[in-house]
């Protein structure tokens, strides 16, 4: 998606934009990279990372038609998707903080805002619904995948335990054609 959007930024006259969103395609194809040569966690991270920067800058920005806003709601469901909830965590603070300040800093003037209050009052609290959701499904999900790892484990000790029990009957029905005969 950045590719596309920054080439529409490209077209509509958006250089600075279409930087960042060039910027963030290649380091989304660099954590493709790293996810096909199995180096996961830095490969998530990586996505996360070019997140954190794109995300700030369209809330700064204000994207096309102030829409740039908008995509900080995605970042919960990513960040733990690929994260876990510790991580997770950590990187949807981040981002909260980052445009937190980008606020601040407008209300001290040193930049204009692109949203009005009302609408950031609102997108906030969305925000944060969204994180809390985005938590409580990877709990959820966490501890659903414990139960079966766990339930696995069992149904392979149970069949090894079937495995062993088989053994044994078996060489006791060797033992008593031996003894028969």
């Amino acid at each position: 998606y950045t590719f596309t959007f920054g080439i529409i930024d490209l077209l509509i006259g958006r250089i600075i934009a279409s930087c960042f969103l060039f910027s963030t395609c290649f380091v989304n194809i660099f954590g493709l990279f790293l996810n096909y040569k199995n180096i996961l966690s830095w490969a998530a991270r990586s996505i996360l990372i070019s997140i954190m920067i794109l995300f700030p800058f369209l809330f700064y920005d204000g994207g096309i038609e102030n829409t740039g806003i908008l995509w900080i709601f995605t970042t919960p469901v990513l960040a733990f998707y690929l994260q876990g909830r510790k991580e997770g965590l950590f990187w949807i603070s981040f981002l909260f903080v980052s445009i937190s300040t980008l606020i601040i800093f407008s209300k001290l003037g040193f930049y204009t805002i692109k949203y009005s209050d009302s609408y950031l009052y609102i997108c906030i609290p969305i925000y944060g619904m969204i994180c809390y959701l985005a938590y409580f499904y990877e709990t959820t999900r966490a501890k659903s995948e414990n139960r079966i790892k766990q339930k696995n484990l069992n149904l392979e000790l149970l069949n090894h335990e079937l495995e062993l029990r088989d053994a044994i009957l078996r060489q006791d029905l060797q033992m008593s054609k031996l003894i028969q005969t």
